[in-house]
């Protein structure tokens, strides 16, 4: 469990490259790369303002941890120098991956990006049984180093599916084009911030609070958790360049899906997490014995949040496509405060569960707090929602009052 705790914290230095230095720039590449699709059937010039923000952001994160890298080794835990290679490695094939993501959903080639996510979770998933059965000798560093070298094949795979007219020769960029793109992706860079703390401020406390143990066990499951996630951001993929698509062509096409498609999310979302609740203790135990039972109450609440995730992701592409930026990552620095003060006061007094609920309250939050510009913007009756998330909000603090009392 301290290995995985080790590999976390690994993770999580990515995980904040990623979000502060990439990430937030990515709905840029899709709300200006339609126009240029448009006009001229490329995204060369869209695809190099991006990189003209990325380069200078990436070369200072490789910078800063050549130097403080004593300090960063320090912080996960492990005293083997060549890892600071592998996590600047791990942020160049990231970032390689996240631009190839971006251009490819802009040109809705959903396909060729479902693939690289199926490939990625598959490898991960067959370095682990190989780490786990024995095979190879468990070690931090090793799977690391796996998944990096693993993630670089994958990318060289890749390449080809972007294709050159949409990704070579790096364009010159005129300054005014740069700065409309930098309007818009901006307040993104505040609201990444906050999505990096939802993910990672549970690490933080439970790491000063609990044991390596408990935070192994929690990251773990949260991993898994997160797999299922994954599915939602997948959906705001498709959905975004879509969005701009109807937005332009055909705006009433936005009104139709807001007033039904919410509905079926987070009821088809209800019903599949509470068949996901009855049967994975059994599961767990089957495939993982009893490592991680300490951390199943919170797994559960983590399940909890999963329709308000999904619902959440319904929301983002339609406020984008309207060009609500701000208020979409506004929202998530307000979810990011809520987790924050949640696992503050209850992570030291009841361990992994109350970061367990700040997740779970952090997820409801931002779904209550994103449902309300789209409804007044479509004057959508959304009792029925309402109600529901109602439920789930009675569901997860009657589980949390029965785990603490236990």
């Amino acid at each position: 469990k301290s290995d995985i705790a080790m590999i976390s914290l690994f993770d999580m230095l990515v995980g904040l490259m990623m979000a502060f230095g990439v990430n937030w720039s990515a709905a840029g590449v899709v709300r200006f790369g339609k126009n240029e699709l448009q006009t001229s059937e490329s995204l060369c010039y869209t695809s190099s303002t991006r990189l003209h923000v990325l380069f200078p952001i990436v070369v200072a994160a490789v910078l800063l941890l050549v130097t403080f890298r004593a300090s960063v080794l320090q912080y996960i835990g492990s005293d083997e120098p060549a890892l600071i290679w592998y996590l600047i490695a791990s942020l160049l094939v990231a970032t390689l991956h996240e631009q190839l993501t971006s251009l490819l959903a802009t040109r809705e080639k959903h396909v060729a990006n479902a693939m690289f996510y199926v490939a990625q979770g598959v490898a991960k998933l067959l370095i682990l049984a190989a780490f786990m059965s024995g095979l190879v000798e468990p070690s931090v560093f090793g799977f690391v180093a796996a998944i990096m070298w693993t993630n670089l094949l994958i990318l060289l795979f890749r390449l080809p599916s972007c294709g050159r007219s949409f990704l070579y020769p790096v364009c010159r960029v005129s300054a005014e084009d740069l700065r409309i793109f930098l309007r818009y992706v901006v307040p993104q860079l505040y609201g990444f911030a906050g999505i990096y703390v939802v993910n990672w401020v549970d690490v933080y406390f439970i790491r000063k609070s609990c044991t390596l143990d408990a935070l192994g066990a929690y990251q773990f499951l949260y991993s898994i958790f997160l797999k299922f996630a994954m599915f939602a951001l997948v959906a705001n993929t498709l959905l975004f360049p879509r969005m701009m698509a109807w937005k332009n062509e055909n705006p009433d096409a936005i009104s139709r899906f807001t007033r039904g498609v919410p509905h079926l999310v987070l009821l088809g979302a209800m019903l599949a997490c509470g068949a996901l609740l009855a049967v994975f203790p059994s599961l767990f135990n089957l495939f993982f014995g009893d490592k991680y039972v300490m951390a199943y109450s919170s797994f559960a609440l983590m399940v909890c949040s999963l329709p308000c995730y999904f619902i959440s992701h319904v929301f983002v592409p339609v406020l984008n496509s309207f060009d609500r930026v701000k208020y979409v990552q506004t929202v998530n620095i307000v979810s990011a405060i809520s987790n924050c003060v949640i696992d503050y006061f209850l992570v030291p007094r009841h361990g992994i569960i109350g970061a367990a609920l700040g997740t779970f309250v952090a997820y409801w939050v931002k779904a209550l707090l994103l449902m309300m510009p789209v409804h007044k913007r479509f004057g959508v009756r959304w009792g029925l929602i309402s109600l529901m998330l109602a439920a789930i909000a009675a569901f997860a603090a009657a589980l949390y009052l029965y785990a603490v009392d236990v």
